[in-house]
């Protein structure tokens, strides 16, 4: 299993494809904000063309820290893109993505 940490400064990261990966699986995401924020937090996955392949709601605005299971599978063939978006935008979060 690897994780990696995302935050409103960094809220994105992009997987290559090689002759070893050919797919993710997203397990579960860390989701931490701020004590004051009320922001409502969303997982998307995109394709090569980013295309949205994948959506969920990670928080309704009103949790400060939830851990959320994900359990999707995605094969790709030259990369994806995995993006946590946040309404109101730059809104303070940290989030920990569990995925292999």
């Amino acid at each position: 299993m690897e994780i990696i940490h995302l935050n409103h400064l960094n809220s994105a990261f992009r997987i290559s494809g090689s002759e070893e990966r050919r797919s993710l699986k997203i397990s579960s995401v860390s989701v931490e904000k701020e004590t004051d924020a009320s922001a409502t937090l969303k997982l998307v996955v995109l394709d090569e063309k980013d295309v949205p392949v994948f959506s969920q709601e990670l928080s309704d605005g009103g949790e400060v820290n939830s851990s959320i299971d994900i359990d999707q599978d995605f094969a790709f063939y030259d990369h994806l893109t995995v993006r946590i978006t946040a309404e109101p935008k730059n809104s303070p979060f940290n989030a920990t993505l569990n995925f292999k």
